[in-house]
Formats: structure tokens, C-alpha cells, sequence
């Protein structure tokens, strides 16, 4: 078998995986389990890297130079996304150690306020994180602009992207449109993940 093949079934993989994975890591926030969640988000994290990598290689067929900014951004927040999750197991390692900044905050927002935000180069790198819902976004616009099938994934990818961004860089509702934005990132990968999984053409 030609080495596409696998590829594209090894990227349907991760289309279904990636958001599934980082669904049950916004579930173990509600269940507050931030180690849990930082370790199911970092994984779920990784696997939206082949992802962005799929929707791009999608998107470039007719937008090519629109599909180039889409992989760019999706490396860089590929790479971005996993340091937000593995702060969650860091805070949890200092509370362990009962390290004072990390015990006085009780929660992990404010731990990553207080130990992290604080410091001008966490900052310079945490500032990254925004190109995770906004890589999203712009898939989900990039599958729009192809129309026909795709069309709805595209609003559930920018609808995912929006809700994230909401959630986790505006606090607003973070109990609500975390989850949320993980349930509609799925929703709107799920459709060309099965496709490449089953080594169908994306229908577009």
C-alpha cells in the first residue's frame, strides 16, 4: 500500500482521537481532577497536531495558500497547546510538595497567576496557547469557503474554536464552554476523520 494510505488513516485516527481524548480531559476538570485532565489534555493535545495537518491538507486542494497559513499555525499551536495541559500537572506536583504559592491559591487558575503569569518570559511562550482556538477558527473558515459537505464541519470548528477561546482565554463560563468546545471540535472533526479512516475521498 502507497505510504498516503496509511498516513491518511493514521490522521483519521487522530481527527477522532484528539478531540475525544481532550473531551474526557475537560470532563475530568469537572470532575476536579486537574492532573487527569492535564494528562488526557496533553496526549489529546499531541494528537490534534496530525489533525491540523488533515483539515489543511483538505483546504490547500482548492485554497492552497490559505491551507499553507492553516498547517503553519496548526504546527505552532500544536506545539503551543501541551505546555497549557502539562501546567495542570505541574500545579498539581507543587501542591503535592506543598510548595506555599501553589497551596495558598486552592485553585489552579489562580497557582498559574500567581507562580507563572507573573514572569514576563512564561508569558512570552503562554501567549502561543491563543493560537490553539484560533487555528481552529480558521480551519473552520477554510471548510466554509470550500462549501458542500465540509460546510458544517466548518461551523463546528469555529464554533469549537470560539467557545475555547471564551473558556480559557476570557474565564467566561469555563465550566460550560470548555467542555462544549471540546464537544464541538469533535462534532466537526468527526465526519473527515471517518473518511480518511475508511480511505474515503473528504467529500467536499
Amino acid at each position: 500500500m502507497p505510504y498516503q494510505h496509511f498516513v491518511n488513516r493514521l490522521q483519521g485516527l487522530a481527527c477522532l482521537a484528539g478531540p475525544l481524548v481532550s473531551l474526557l480531559a475537560a470532563l475530568a476538570f469537572l470532575a476536579g481532577q486537574p492532573a487527569l485532565e492535564g494528562v488526557l489534555g496533553y496526549y489529546g493535545m499531541l494528537l490534534y497536531i496530525p489533525l491540523y495537518l488533515a483539515v489543511a491538507r483538505v483546504i490547500g486542494r482548492r485554497l492552497p495558500a490559505y491551507g499553507a497559513v492553516c498547517v503553519s499555525l496548526g504546527l505552532f499551536a500544536g506545539a503551543a497547546g501541551p505546555l497549557a495541559m502539562a501546567m495542570r500537572v505541574i500545579y498539581v506536583a507543587l501542591l503535592r510538595a506543598e510548595v506555599p504559592a501553589a497551596v495558598s491559591a486552592k485553585h489552579f487558575d489562580a497557582a498559574l497567576e500567581a507562580l507563572f503569569l507573573g514572569h514576563p518570559e512564561f508569558v512570552a511562550i503562554g501567549l502561543l496557547g491563543l493560537l490553539w482556538p484560533v487555528g481552529h477558527i480558521l480551519n473552520g473558515i477554510g471548510l466554509l469557503r470550500l462549501g458542500g459537505a465540509t460546510r458544517w464541519s466548518g461551523v463546528l470548528l469555529i464554533a469549537g474554536g470560539v467557545s475555547f477561546f471564551a473558556a480559557q482565554a476570557l474565564a467566561i463560563g469555563l465550566p460550560v464552554f470548555y467542555p462544549l468546545a471540546m464537544a464541538l471540535l469533535l462534532a466537526g472533526a468527526a465526519p473527515l476523520g471517518w473518511q480518511l479512516l475508511k480511505g474515503e475521498p473528504v467529500q467536499r
